[in-house]
């Protein structure tokens, strides 16, 4: 299951019971408390365990073998990494959600590493645990980067939506999590069918519901590289910020329509199907990573293998790890990352430019890929079974050539990708997140990923001298 044998003691869970200096207020459930016991026998799982073995690894990397990992039950809706909290000193716990009076002054642990979860036995019955792995990954993200940037977009993020690289990669490697855990875990896929019960056609219209359903099936069939068209409900009467919304919420892709290098790099949805890919793949999996790199997880394989989920989450860490300080604002993060990646495996190295040129159908290389995929797209619409053919076949020759030309020259692999041209429309006010309408900031464009309304909005500005 897992070589690590620290693992299973590193996690305490915790309830938020005030909060302190704008900071978490934390206290530990106690040891008999029903909640903590349900949520423990569920992190018991293998597939769980592996993953707080890799926390417990990332921790060994950073020179740190006592930290721990909390996981935080607060009443915040959604799930968050965070870091940052104060640990209440009461002799007693938490039990039922019942609080003794604190004895001792709290104690404030700036760098303590938390996932954020709102938890109740009914919550964890329905399979809400399924998120633990999606916050996980960004705790593990935040700990090997730490100066991760910012990237200018504003809007919210969402799998269907492009926001901008740092975001898209960032929430990519969230996302990726959610399709293992349904892997993994029958209870989690029994829980999702539960879902789309009759009763729920309605309910299920909520845009969480919408896009937790995307991030598993159009990670599975890499539907995110594809443009997307606009709602019937859009129309020129709407007002502007809601045509934009629209566009960027819209599920609707269009499989004639690939998307350009820079919206593909932009699209968090594409970067999870790009890890998730990487993450199943039988090679890249069971290859063994090299004896140093090891040693600084604080492994020893001679007496136990690593499993392969482990083993491939342990590689994305490492290169994470190994790339923190070319994480800048001139590129997507994934070239570096398989750059290194190929540096650190090179016995990987095929393969992974195979999956990455093969998920992205080699836009960030030439057009002609893309174009042939969008052919292959329009003929298996229309049933033009011998035009399909031709097409696979002429689409998998043409990927071969490139992948040989990449493998010989790195330059070729963004050489279509171009530069970002980010313009700010300071009239336009947009809500950094949908159900919070009030809470906005000016909309910050990239020309080459902008939408057809954002287009029309940076040329009447243009026109108007704002820019």
């Amino acid at each position: 299951m897992t070589n690590n044998p620290t693992a299973p003691q590193i996690l305490t869970l915790a309830r938020c019971v005030g909060y302190k200096d704008g900071w978490p207020l934390a206290q530990e459930l106690a040891e008999n408390d029903p909640l903590r016991l349900a949520i423990e026998k569920e992190l018991a799982s293998p597939y769980h365990r592996q993953l707080i073995a890799v926390t417990a690894s990332a921790f060994h990397l950073l020179g740190n073998q006592t930290k721990r990992l909390v996981l935080l039950l607060s009443d915040q809706d959604g799930g968050f990494a965070k870091t940052g909290l104060y640990w209440d000193q009461s002799e007693g716990r938490v039990s039922k959600g019942k609080v003794e009076q604190a004895k001792r002054s709290p104690i404030f642990a700036p760098d303590q590493a938390y996932v954020e979860l709102v938890l109740d036995q009914d919550r964890v019955d329905q399979g809400a645990l399924h998120i633990f792995g999606h916050e996980l990954a960004h705790v593990l993200m935040d700990l090997v980067i730490p100066q991760y940037p910012k990237g200018k977009s504003v809007k919210q993020h969402v799998s269907m939506g492009i926001t901008d690289y740092f975001m898209a990669f960032y929430e990519g490697w969230g996302i990726c999590f959610e399709s293992f855990a349904h892997d993994h875990m029958d209870k989690y896929k029994k829980a999702t069918r539960d879902l789309y019960s009759p009763d729920r056609d309605q309910v299920n219209k909520w845009h969480s519901y919408v896009d937790a359903e995307l991030r598993l099936r159009c990670v599975q069939q890499n539907q995110y590289i594809y443009q997307k068209a606009r709602p019937a409900s859009w129309h020129e009467d709407l007002p502007l910020t809601e045509k934009i919304l629209l566009e960027h919420t819209s599920p609707l892709f269009d499989c004639t329509r690939v998307r350009n290098a820079q919206e593909l790099l932009s699209s968090e949805g594409v970067m999870a199907t790009i890890f998730y890919r990487l993450c199943m793949d039988t090679d890249l999996k069971n290859s063994a990573m090299p004896k140093e790199v090891q040693q600084a997880f604080g492994l020893d394989t001679r007496k136990t293998p690593l499993a392969p989920l482990e083993n491939i989450l342990l590689k994305h860490v490492w290169i994470f790890w190994q790339i923190k300080d070319q994480v800048v604002d001139e590129q997507s993060p994934v070239f570096p990352f398989i750059k290194a990646w190929s540096t650190w495996f090179p016995e990987d190295k095929a393969t992974l430019i195979h999956l990455f040129l093969q998920t992205t159908v080699g836009r960030t290389v030439t057009d002609d890929l893309a174009s042939l995929h969008e052919q292959i797209g329009h003929h298996g619409l229309m049933g033009h079974v011998d035009d399909l053919r031709q097409g696979i076949g002429s689409y998998r020759k043409r990927l071969e050539t490139i992948e040989k030309e990449v493998m010989i020259d790195w330059t070729l692999l963004d050489q279509n990708v171009g530069q970002e041209d980010w313009v700010q429309c300071p009239d336009t006010q947009i809500p950094t997140c949908l159900w919070i309408p009030d809470q906005t900031q000016a909309l910050w464009v990239n020309r080459h990923t902008a939408t057809p309304t954002e287009q029309e909005l940076i040329e009447k500005t243009k026109v108007e001298g704002q820019l």
